[in-house]
């Protein structure tokens, strides 16, 4: 697994990657193409941004664990009061940072986990690891699209 400082800085790369300045302050760019961003207007964001390593974070994030998922979101992408995301999230503040921090380190054991898998299998992973898709059985699913 990488360092702490090594996976911060990938978080905060995704961060800046989502979050497009055009937007004016609106909502992040998660499931838009490079070229559907340029079209509205993403140029504007920083030039230190490293596209192909923030979709390969996004892609790794979307297969976390829900509650991970939105306090990695929740804490670096909309950089939300901690006081808030607590609220929202139902989490203690007294322990916010540490939630932050294993939230991280899961992350972290994610990636190096999944670091020579193709970013498009990873996105298979997210899309078979659905909530709606874990609910309900396969002969159900079977059934319903007879």
């Amino acid at each position: 697994m990488q360092n702490d400082v090594e996976v911060v800085k990938l978080l905060d790369n995704w961060a800046k990657w989502s979050w497009t300045l055009a937007s004016g302050g609106g909502m992040p760019n998660l499931y838009m193409s490079p070229e559907e961003r340029l079209n509205a207007g993403g140029a504007s964001r920083p030039a230190t941004v490293d596209e192909e390593s923030a979709m390969r974070v996004e892609a790794v994030v979307s297969v976390m664990q829900e509650s991970f998922r939105e306090l990695l979101r929740k804490h670096f992408v909309f950089k939300a009061h901690p006081a808030r995301v607590c609220r929202q999230l139902r989490l203690p503040m007294a322990d916010y940072q540490t939630h932050v921090n294993h939230a991280v380190g899961v992350f972290g054991a994610r990636w190096s986990e999944l670091r020579l898998t193709p970013t498009k299998m990873i996105r298979y992973l997210s899309l078979n690891n659905s909530n709606p898709l874990r609910r309900v059985s396969t002969r159900e699913r079977v059934a319903s699209h007879v």
